[in-house]
C-alpha cells in the first residue's frame, strides 16, 4: 500500500517528496511534502488516499496520527559549508 501511495502522490502536480521511515519496533512514519496547501489538499482529498487511510485505521495500524505542517522557514546544512564561517545554516529570505 505504501508503494501505491507513493506512486499516486508523485502524480499530483506540486509533489515535492515522499519519505518513509521504519523503527526497529515496527513504527512507521511517512512524510509527504507538497509545494503548498492547495496541492496538499489535492492529496488529502484523493479518493484512493482516503481509502488507504481507512484501511490503515481498520487493518494496518494500531494507531494513526496525521500532522500537517506549515513551514515558512527552512534551515539547511551542506557538507561543503563545513569550513565556511556562518554558512552551516542557511536561512533563505522570506
Amino acid at each position: 500500500m505504501a508503494e501505491r501511495m507513493e506512486s499516486l502522490a508523485k502524480k499530483i502536480p506540486g509533489f515535492v517528496s515522499f519519505k518513509t521511515f521504519k523503527a526497529d519496533d515496527g513504527e512507521r512514519v511517512s512524510n509527504v511534502e507538497f509545494e503548498n496547501e492547495e496541492t496538499h489538499n489535492t492529496w488529502k482529498n484523493n479518493p484512493e488516499h482516503l481509502d488507504a487511510q481507512r484501511l490503515g485505521r481498520e487493518k494496518f495500524y494500531s494507531g494513526l496520527k496525521i500532522q500537517v505542517l506549515n513551514n515558512p522557514r527552512s534551515y539547511e546544512y551542506k557538507s561543503e559549508y563545513r569550513n565556511q564561517p556562518n554558512r552551516s545554516l542557511v536561512d533563505p529570505p522570506l
